[in-house]
């Protein structure tokens, strides 16, 4: 088999992915960076999205090395190698050391797995996902080598965690040196080293520190210096970092791979990780200083940096302030954009000469600007800036480069909120043009009559802006809400900021005053949020409580009304090709656009956005011109409250000593098991309201079920519980309607959808409902509804009293049940396939943790797609009138589904809907001949396709059953018919 019948047995070419050597560079950055590389290059590489997935290899010489090379990249997962005709399939991540090869996955029998349409449905990378695990990647099994010996250092031979972090870094920076084949000239000798002459270097104490001094003078800059404690780096403690070098076990028992990583293609990621562990899980927990994932800075960069230089074609410098810039990722990305687009500008400046090492200094001193209060954090940003410098440069220019002065000039240690720093004055004269980054999220201090910085500033700022209507506000002490309110001091008006904080910011409901302000002051551009895939985006964090996060691109408004700004809100939703390679899988229906106004006037608005879309926001609308339950509470005078507290303080029991106790486990939906154990406590920390313990009451779990809906349920006997429950009590019979209307709401679908696009913890942090967010629910007398509950509450009723073991509430009983509400409120039908919608397939994903691949695909003339199409029949049917025939052709196969909706003349009018069998090939041909040349993995995954032609109009998904509900045909429609309409004006 050759390499050709490979690519045509996976169906790959170029118009799908597939880049050659002569291409690569209008590829992308990433390919480009895989031919450079790799020695030798790879015949092909295949690409989604500019990110390498295959290598392809035609009889390759020094296997060996390449394998090494290939691991060390860290870039792609999967080699193909065509060898005498033989195929053989690597794992791009694991290195087999013994070896010297890369791990074998297989021969030419598991060429069907990578196929295209597997490769782009994600089908192949669900099947190996356990081989591809990241503990095998070169960044991992670094990362573990360098947290071993630093906790060596420091544990065993009592170095401080600056010194030990230095140390490391001159380690590192020493083996780039060695791997760039950089000539050292330490001992009189100009030549390359190897690994073993630095290790006889440091087997003498006073050698290596001769050699550490060398290092400086040579280089200049401020390369980790060591302080006061560096007379304890011990010849033990230097043996260590031999052992490091040599690849030899540690004391830990851990292997070393010093000796196969490659120190000259070291990821930029790596960098950021290191500062990870060098500040450690304690001081993380202290200052909420966070790594920050390389494909987030990315996204960001390729937001700011690089769309500057799309509107700036003759520009090269840019100004970027990270104002929490811990290992300077951000800045050191940025820095990367700025030479590459100087070296574009610059065809004709040789690349060895002394001009060009000038004119990088100065790109770097000119551009990036980073604040920090951590000393070993700036010490990493300014190390990784210098290794950016070099990696521009040849070899030999490297023996002569003195890297800039930095410190206190580019990068500062301080306090981002000290108003009395050096750093204030000198920033404040700079024009930036973009504040980026990834401030702490940490809460602030909470000791008494003790102000934090970040305090101090915002009652500074609250005194200068005493005369505005809409005050500055944080809340708390949410240090992350502080930062993106303070960058406006380092504002011009060309100036756009991009920060990421957590997304809590958002939705909290004492934050809504920080937003009230954030509106007003500030427009938004673009939210980016990553709630639901938090579990994905910090899976390398020390942190194990993995805190939700979102971007915001906004910019100072310097006193401008904001009202009229449109925001663009994207939420990322989880995929295989998201879990696996950090590529951002985007639907049409994720990505909205709002006015700020609508925020200032709707802040639940907020959360609607993030699992739902506009016809969620106006059938919410809808839902709230209605009373709230709170409403109906106030008015009807019924008393409510939470259980009581144990804690320090010791109240009485008084009367209720002579009460028994019902824990929530006992609460089920609709009933309460009366099991009943003796309260012993004599003192309680808080009380309430007494008479919630006796009568008709109503009980509600804090908590709410898997589906989201609340667990309530009817009790009439006297008993206590924990503030866990929530009861809401009535006097008389007059009010048992309200509370099994209540209850009944509670527990229907409504609520659940409800408490989706309304709760602001739910799908972002916490499944968790708290009662300011659920009595907000609406409420309507409904008799029948609460007929419906009794019905319900005495069916499940046990034949014995005593018996543990109730019946289920059925499927009828929840059916009617929600009929009635929806009765109730004049639900359409739209609004019944949003709810649907929610409860079927965003809920399960999202709270109960289910797979979007378990989510089945649609069969052949399938109900679900008639039920999509008649939508649309409906809809033309009744603009037409009987004027034009509409109907629907389906186009199945197993991958894509493709609906061409044709307008005919009514003496040619055809079966409303026409099903046709389909091989994935020839659609994908004819969406190729519709104009969609540039076809990547987004159209198969999650993204459709769709257009006009002459006499029809179509759209293309990907065949899951999910993406053809009836509530994507309402949106779908919408988006056709506003395409119309706009055509028509135009």
């Amino acid at each position: 088999m050759t390499i050709k019948d490979i690519y045509l047995k996976l169906g790959l070419d170029e118009t799908n992915g597939l880049c050659f050597a002569d291409n690569s560079k209008a590829t992308g950055k990433k390919i480009d960076k895989v031919f450079q590389a790799l020695d030798p290059q790879p015949d092909s590489v295949f690409c989604l999205e500019e990110k390498p997935f295959i290598l392809f290899y035609d009889n390759p010489r020094n296997r060996d090395g390449l394998f090494k090379a290939i691991w060390n990249l860290n870039e792609t997962p999967i080699v193909i190698i065509v060898e005498n005709s033989a195929v053989n399939i690597f794992n791009g991540f694991e290195y087999i050391k013994d070896n010297f090869a890369l791990s074998l996955i297989g021969s030419d029998e598991r060429l069907d797995d990578f196929t295209y349409f597997k490769l782009v449905t994600g089908e192949t990378w669900e099947k190996y996902n356990e081989l591809l695990t990241y503990k095998n990647r070169v960044d991992y099994k670094l990362l573990e080598n360098i947290k071993d010996a630093r906790s060596i250092l420091i544990d065993s031979y009592n170095l401080t965690n600056h010194t030990a972090n230095a140390l490391l870094g001159k380690i590192i920076f020493t083996r780039y040196l060695i791997d760039r084949q950089v000539r050292i000239g330490f001992g009189g000798e100009l030549k390359e080293w190897t690994s073993a002459d630095f290790c006889s270097v440091l087997a003498n104490r006073e050698d290596a520190f001769t050699f550490f001094k060398y290092l400086e003078d040579k280089f200049g800059g401020n390369l980790f210096d060591f302080d006061d404690s560096s007379n304890r780096i011990s010849k033990e403690a230097l043996s260590i970092l031999i052992d490091l070098l040599n690849g030899v076990k540690l004391n830990t028992g851990q292997l070393s791979l010093f000796d196969i990583f490659d120190f000259s293609i070291i990821p930029v990621e790596f960098i950021s990780n290191v500062y990870e562990l060098f500040i450690g899980q304690q001081e993380q927990a202290t200052t909420g200083s966070y790594y920050t994932p390389l494909f987030l800075v990315e996204y960001i960069t390729s937001q700011t940096v690089q769309q500057y230089f799309k509107s700036n074609s003759t520009e090269y410098n840019c100004r970027i302030l990270d104002p929490a810039c811990g290992s300077g990722i951000f800045l050191v990305e940025g820095l990367r954009l700025i030479i590459e687009r100087f070296n574009l500008l610059t065809p004709n400046l040789s690349r060895t000469s002394i001009e060009y090492q000038n004119q990088l200094k100065s790109l770097a001193e000119n551009n990036i600007f980073g604040i920090d209060k951590d000393g070993s954090a700036i010490s990493v940003a300014i190390f990784s800036v210098y290794l950016t410098l070099l990696d521009y440069q040849n070899p030999r220019d490297i023996e002569n480069f003195v890297f800039p002065q930095l410190l206190d000039t580019n990068f500062f240690v301080s306090d981002f909120f000290d108003l009395d720093k050096p750093f204030n004055r000198k920033l404040s004269k700079i024009t930036f043009n973009y504040i980026i980054g990834n401030p702490p999220w940490k809460r602030g201090a909470t000791q008494k009559g003790v102000k934090e910085p970040f305090e101090q500033y915002i009652s500074f700022r609250k005194k200068k802006e005493v005369k505005k209507s809409v005050k500055i506000a944080i809340s708390n002490k949410e240090i992350a809400q502080a930062f993106i309110l303070r960058v406006s001091d380092f504002s011009k008006e060309i100036t756009n900021s991009a920060l990421i904080v957590t997304s809590k910011t958002l939705y909290n409901l004492k934050a809504l005053n920080f937003r009230r302000y954030f509106l007003n002051d500030f427009f938004i551009s673009n939210v980016f949020e990553l709630s639901p895939v938090r579990r994905e985006v910090f899976n390398k964090s020390n942190d194990p409580a993995i805190a939700p996060a979102v971007i915001l691109f906004y910019k100072y408004a310097f006193e401008e009304s904001t009202d009229d700004s449109l925001i663009e809100h994207i939420s990322v939703k989880p995929s295989r090709f998201f879990s696996l390679f950090n590529l951002f899988m985007v639907n049409r229906n994720d990505i909205k656009t709002v006015r700020q106004k609508l925020l200032k006037d709707h802040d639940w608005l907020w959360k609607t956005l993030l699992y739902g879309h506009y016809l969620d926001f106006s059938f919410l609308l809808r839902l709230s011109s209605y009373q709230k339950i709170s409403e109906r509470l106030i008015e009807k005078g019924y008393l409510n409250g939470v259980g009581f507290q144990m804690g320090e303080d010791e109240n009485p029991v008084g009367v209720l000593g002579t009460l028994q106790l019902l824990e929530p486990r006992y609460v089920k939906p609709f009933r309460a098991h009366k099991n009943l154990i003796p309260f012993t406590e004599q003192t309680l920390h808080r009380v309430r309201d007494e008479g919630l313990y006796f009568g008709k009451r109503l009980l509600i779990k804090k908590g709410l079920s898997n589906k989201l809906k609340s667990v309530a349920a009817f009790i009439d006997y006297d008993c206590l519980f924990k503030d866990s429950i929530t009861a809401i009590k009535i006097e008389n019979e007059d009010g048992m309607d309200d509370l099994r209307t209540i209850s009944g709401s509670l527990q229907s679908d409504l609520f659940s959808y409800y408490a989706l696009n309304r709760f602001s913890s739910i799908g972002v942090e916490r499944e968790q409902g708290f009662n300011e967010e659920r009595f907000t629910f609406p409420f309507i007398e409904n008799v029948v509804l609460s007929k419906v509950v009794s019905q319900i509450e005495l069916s499940l009723i046990p034949e014995s009293e005593n018996s543990l073991i109730w019946n289920s509430v059925s499927n009828r009983q929840l059916e009617l049940l929600n009929e009635s509400i929806y009765r109730s409120f004049c639900v359409t039908s739209a609004e019944k396939s949003l709810i649907d919608y929610a409860n079927k397939y965003v809920i399960p994903t999202i709270i109960q943790k289910v797979d979007i691949s378990s989510f089945p695909s649609v069969q052949f003339e399938d109900g679900s797609l008639d039920e999509y199409s008649k939508i649309f029949l409906e809809k033309f049917s009744s603009v037409f009138k009987g004027a034009k025939s509409f109907s629907v052709d389906i186009w199945h196969s197993n991958h894509i589904i493709g609906m061409f909706f044709r307008i005919s003349e009514m003496e040619t009018q055809k079966q409303p809907i026409t099903w046709i069998k389909k091989d994935n090939d020839f659609v994908l041909k004819t969406i190729i001949s519709l104009g969609h040349e540039r076809l990547t993995d987004k159209l198969f995954i999650q993204k459709d396709v769709r257009g006009f032609e002459k006499d029809f109009f179509y759209i293309f998904k990907p065949n899951e059953e999910r993406l053809w509900h009836p509530a994507l045909a309402y949106l779908d429609l919408n988006v056709f018919l506003d395409a119309i309409l706009k055509t028509g004006r135009e």
